[in-house]
Order: structure tokens, then sequence, then C-alpha cells
């Protein structure tokens, strides 16, 4: 955002108000440029779509969508920032507008969603699944805010393969499932900064004895994009006060689904068995325990 802070900041004097009002909206939430469309920048700012395009045209770009690709390339290398700065951001948006603060979330989403599925990802995603399907086991570690999409996937894949080894154990002795693991096996690390240490550690331990280490992270570079042979990038929307888990979450969701088209009918008859054994044991609400007299209320 600097070379745009510095553009905007040679023309201010001379721009009239209403460039004015989207320049200052611009420089105080330039996340609002990389996220959202014409118009709702346009109405986030208090100006009109027309009165932004003139702007946006005086930096230089004929088109807006041009200008929203430069920002865009710069949010998504900018630095993090700790919690506490995030949640300051997260209470000043809402307190200027919340239903922008909303608006900013889902444009974040979107961008964080296409960049986790699309283009050169979804290569990775088809031989990280490939290499899934033919593994003999899978142990899957996910800790902290990282915990619900690695849990999620592991449970996805017990549900039609064997083999599947969650290691957030209770007690600490999760990662000692990994002593019985080889090369035959995987690990799926998921996990972005701040890096949870234990995650990396199993990351580690696993290269060392010859896992195929799968890493659901935010940078190649990081301890744990470093430890892995595969490396699946997700990215952060920058809004929410914790990173983001919706591009993992939707990474997680793509690799069940190749894995189960991997295995065809073998998933198939397997998703089958245990939908048939949850049926049987009870394990969801049916209209029959509504006609339970424990189901009453006082």
């Amino acid at each position: 955002m600097d070379t745009i802070d510095r553009q905007l900041a040679r023309l201010f004097d001379d721009l009239p108000p209403q460039l004015r009002k989207a320049a200052q909206h611009l420089t105080r939430h330039p996340d609002d440029g990389a996220l959202m469309s014409m118009r709702q920048l346009a109405a986030a700012a208090g100006v009109s779509p027309a009165s932004l395009l003139r702007l946006v045209r005086m930096l230089g770009y004929e088109r807006y969508e041009d200008f929203r690709d430069v920002l865009r390339a710069q949010w998504k290398a900018r630095p993090l920032g700790p919690f506490a700065a995030r949640a300051q951001s997260i209470v000043a948006r809402a307190g200027s507008d919340a239903a922008m603060l909303v608006a900013a979330t889902q444009a974040a989403a979107h961008v964080t969603v296409d960049a986790a599925l699309a283009g050169p990802q979804a290569a990775t995603l088809v031989a990280v699944a490939e290499r899934l399907a033919a593994a003999r086991r899978i142990a899957v570690i996910g800790l902290r805010s990282s915990f619900p999409p690695a849990f999620a996937l592991s449970y996805s894949l017990a549900l039609f393969r064997e083999g599947v080894l969650p290691l957030a154990g209770v007690g600490g002795l999760g990662v000692d499932a990994l002593d019985h693991c080889d090369e035959r096996d995987v690990l799926v690390a998921v996990g972005v900064a701040p890096l949870t240490r234990e995650t990396v550690l199993a990351a580690r331990q696993a290269s060392r004895q010859g896992l195929t280490v799968i890493a659901i992270t935010d940078s190649t570079l990081s301890p744990l994009g470093r430890a892995a042979g595969h490396v699946v990038l997700v990215g952060d929307g920058g809004v929410s006060l914790l990173q983001s888990q919706v591009g993992t979450v939707a990474v997680v969701e793509a690799l069940v689904s190749l894995v189960m088209a991997r295995l065809g009918p073998e998933a198939l008859a397997a998703v089958a068995a245990r939908e048939q054994h949850l049926q049987s044991a009870g394990a969801y609400w049916s209209e029959s325990d509504d006609m339970s007299p424990h189901s009453a209320t006082s």
C-alpha cells in the first residue's frame, strides 16, 4: 500500500471533496480496496462509484479491477499483526460501519477460497489426494485454531478408509502414534502462523522417520512448510481475530472429495456401512426421540 499511499498524498491537496473522502478511506482502510467491489468500496467511503473510478484513473489505472489487483497482491504479502492489533482493527471497523465489516469478511472469504483452490493449487491438491489414497496410514495433526479443520479431515477420511490417526490425543500422547509409522504412511500437519510448537515437532519427527509430510499452511518457508514434502498453501483474510480457517476448510473438503473419488467403489461401500452403523447406534437425533419422555423440557 506504500506506493499508492504516496500517490494519494501527492494528489490530496488538489483533489475535490468527493475524491478526498475516497482517498482518506483508502488510507485508513487499505484492506477495503483489496477486498471490495467498486460499489462496495464507494458505499463504504461515502462517495459515488463514478467518483471512485475517477480517483482510480488519476492513480494511473484504467479499470478498478486493475487497481484492486495491485492492492490485493500487496494485501496477500503483508505481515500479519499480533492478535491485539487485529482485534483493534476489527473494533475500529465495526464502530464506523458494522455492515461494512460483514461485507469485508465476505469478500475476504471469497478471495481466500479462490486462492486455496484455483490455479496451480488445484494440481497440488490432486497430487496430495493421490498420496493420501495410497497411504497405509494417515496421521493428522492440527492444534489450537487449526484443530477444527484437522479434526474435520481425520473424521471425514475415517468414514471411508482405515488407518486414519488423529494425533491430538488426550494426555499429550497423540504424537506417540508416529512411533509405529514409516515410509508407507503420511502425516498431514495443519497450521498457520503463529505455529503451534507440537505441530512443527511432529512434522520434523515424521520427516526423519521417512513419512510423507503434507503441510496445510500459509508459507513454504515457515518451519512447517520446510519440514514438508508437499505444501498446500492457504491464505488469511485478515479480517478475523485469528487467522482465517476458511481457506483451510475449503482445502480439507476438496481433499476428502478427491480421496473418496480416487478410492471409488471401496469408499462408497465403506461410507454406506459406516452410515448404517451410526444409524443403528442411534448416533443422530430422529423424530422418534421427540416422543421419548427424556426429551421433554421442564
